[in-house]
């Protein structure tokens, strides 16, 4: 009766069975109560004149010197029911499956409208990006905006972990840093602005960020939540300490202005190129990262080396050389 009070427990608890599943209990039901009634019309005999057991154990029909005992129908009910509902379970795995891949190409086409794909012009300095994710979708995220005085802000950033989760975080960070550029120009105000509305709000993750305000006569004002420092030609700029967004919405940041010259270069990047890892285990480190910059490559020749190397995480680089004027 262990079948029978499997599926009773199943309704008790009100899962909903469906025809598979239905098909599957019923014939072992059926098979099993057979059993039954074969077992007490055996130990019947011993007290009364039953002729169950005889009818039990008659072939129903015999097929090319082939025996057909009810017992046998009832068993191949029961493999029949097992063939169908493996078959129907694999169809619906294969139909969540595709439903999840797709819910990840949605995902990527809203990420590529996210992070832009053709560079804005911007007054006095040549562009270059680069975006690599680890998975379909990726936790990187970088916009260039530009402002009212002339100016242009540049935020880049990395949030922490892989995937979806990831993706839809960087969703919410760029519709915050965008909805708030206009009002909070100054990178180190805005990097305050953006932290105090994402506290709570990433389910226990994190953001680095760094943001830079470039002005047409080479003035730039940086300022970086926990975010790498940006190499200025072969050297990597030293930048003030800071949390990274999300953790604590008491958080200030400092903002620090470089001018740059004719020629100037500003690379910046996520953590991903600096954690690429070869098949062996090690990493690209500082010191392959500060040759690579020392020799100017453009943000996808850059992204290249580290895949090359062996990506281990989402990897965004981003160039900005200044103009002679």
């Amino acid at each position: 009766m262990l079948s029978l009070a499997i599926v009773g427990i199943a309704l008790a608890r009100d899962k909903r069975l469906d025809l598979s599943r239905w098909l599957l209990a019923i014939s072992t039901l059926i098979t099993q109560l057979l059993i039954l009634a074969r077992n007490i019309s055996i130990v019947g005999l011993r007290f009364t004149h039953w002729t169950l057991i005889g009818k039990l154990l008659t072939p129903l029909t015999v097929i090319h010197g082939v025996a057909i005992h009810p017992h046998t129908v009832t068993d191949t009910l029961v493999l029949a029911a097992l063939v169908y509902a493996f078959y129907r379970d694999s169809a619906e795995r294969r139909l969540r499956q595709e439903a999840l891949e797709q819910e990840f190409r949605n995902a990527a086409e809203i990420q590529r409208v996210l992070i832009p794909e053709a560079l804005p012009d911007v007054p006095g300095y040549v562009l270059t990006s680069a975006y690599r994710p680890a998975l379909e979708v990726g936790g990187d995220f970088f916009q260039i905006i530009a402002l009212e005085d002339g100016s242009t802000l540049v935020v880049l950033g990395d949030v922490s972990g892989k995937g979806l989760k990831a993706a839809m975080a960087v969703s919410l960070i760029v519709g915050v840093v965008r909805a708030l550029a206009d009002d909070y120009p100054d990178p180190a105000r805005l990097l305050e602005q953006v932290n105090r509305r994402l506290c709570g709000r990433l389910h226990g993750g994190f953001a680095t960020c760094i943001a830079l305000r470039l002005y047409a006569d080479g003035r730039c004002d940086i300022s970086t939540a926990g975010h790498p420092s940006p190499f200025l030609n072969d050297d990597e700029l030293d930048l003030p300490g800071a949390f990274p967004l999300g953790l604590a919405s008491i958080a200030s940041y400092d903002a620090v202005s470089i001018q740059l010259g004719a020629a100037d270069r500003l690379a910046l990047y996520t953590d991903g190129l600096l954690e690429a890892r070869s098949a062996s285990g090690e990493l690209y480190s500082f010191e392959r990262l500060k040759v690579l910059f020392a020799s100017r490559p453009s943000a996808e020749e850059a992204t290249e080396a580290a895949v090359d190397f062996g990506q281990d995480d989402d990897i965004t680089v981003l160039t900005l050389t200044r103009l002679a004027v």
